[in-house]
């Protein structure tokens, strides 16, 4: 069973990267923002 939780989380936290860029501007993520900068994605 741990293998299908890791891969579960794995593949959740992949999608989380492909989503829209706008998914977490919200005012509820200033401090992640000013402390690990902003991004437009990858490529």
């Amino acid at each position: 069973m741990t293998e299908w939780f890791l891969a579960g989380h794995t593949t959740m936290w992949g999608m989380v990267l492909v989503m829209n860029k706008d998914l977490f501007d919200q005012a509820a993520w200033t401090g992640f923002r000013a402390l690990f900068g902003e991004s437009e994605g990858w490529g």
